[in-house]
């Protein structure tokens, strides 16, 4: 039986006391923080591309990252991961943290951030379908609706434009897809092999793997010569600290907290409000929208809602 098939996205009852993994208040509150947080982070990765390269701009996130969360090293013990944990963590590191935002900023070099934030909502899509082929959950008819909904919602955003027209950078929209189905590997791993830890004691690993290797190709790309004599670098090197600290370290523990303290379903469930707050930045410095897109987020989404339904 799939552990999240009974999870539902639209919870019926909000209590302040947690029972068998049911979201509380608490649970809902840190969603709608987190919503903000990520909803912004693509308007910010935009700010960043205009002075770094796409891997400067997701190495900049990372390393920034790791630099907060190492302020944790003394609060978690390190000897209690083992050493088969820390290929679970590796596995987080790469497929829940490093590899996305790469993917993430390189489609943001050929379109909008708005659209960006709305394709991320395939990020609960994503999580079933990696439950269900490396975890053995099991889909209901719910679940398998609500990925062909929304997978046409996708192709809708993707492909065509207003006028009915092919849009010609749809490819760069793949990236975000495998960027969704690697949030689903990483959030699929941490409810199902790491549960024993916490949540600070994971991101603060995760990134004590990957955030070294970041900032090493920073300084060999130039990245820390060019803040240090450009202005619109160092700009732009403020945004994207408000991306690695609050976007990103920050926002991954209470993430994290949702997986190990109710479900990885239930946590990817931001998704929801995300694409709302990234169409409102997106809206707000002028990007342009096309009612195509609009019918696409409402497919993905009602696909999103479809596979939190319980079975009949």
């Amino acid at each position: 039986m799939n552990k999240f098939a009974n999870t539902p996205l639209d919870a019926p009852s909000i209590t302040t006391a947690t029972t068998d993994g049911q979201p509380t208040i608490v649970h809902w509150s840190l969603i709608l923080l987190l919503s903000m947080l990520w909803g912004s982070s693509f308007i910010l990765m935009k700010f960043g591309l205009e002075a770094f390269t796409f891997t400067q701009v997701a190495s900049w996130r990372l390393f920034l990252a790791f630099l907060v969360l190492s302020l944790f090293w003394l609060r978690i013990s390190f000897k209690a991961i083992t050493l088969n944990d820390w290929k679970y963590i590796l596995v987080v590191a790469l497929f829940g943290s490093g590899i996305p935002p790469f993917l993430f900023t390189l489609a943001q070099t050929h379109i909008p951030s708005a659209i960006a934030g709305v394709l991320n909502a395939l990020t609960p899509l994503g999580t079933i379908f990696i439950g269900a082929l490396f975890f053995s959950n099991r889909f209901n008819n719910n679940q398998i609706a609500g990925v062909v909904v929304g997978l046409l919602g996708a192709v809708l955003i993707m492909f065509l434009r207003a006028d009915g027209n092919f849009e010609g950078n749809y490819l760069y929209s793949l990236p975000i897809v495998f960027a969704c189905l690697c949030y689903g590997i990483g959030a699929n791993t941490i409810k199902n092999k790491l549960q024993h830890l916490s949540p600070i004691t994971i991101t603060t690993a995760a990134f004590t793997l990957i955030g070294p290797p970041a900032g090493i190709y920073l300084w060999y790309s130039g990245a820390f010569t060019q803040v240090a004599t450009d202005t619109a670098s160092q700009q732009a090197l403020g945004y994207l600290t408000i991306l690695g600290v609050l976007g990103t370290a920050f926002a991954l523990l209470m993430f994290n907290y949702l997986i190990k303290s109710v479900s990885a379903l239930f946590a990817s469930t931001v998704t929801y409000l995300m694409p709302i707050v990234s169409i409102g930045w997106g809206y707000y410095f002028g990007e342009a929208l096309s009612w195509v897109h609009g019918i696409g987020m409402a497919l993905i989404l009602a696909g999103v809602w479809l596979t939190g339904r319980k079975k009949a």
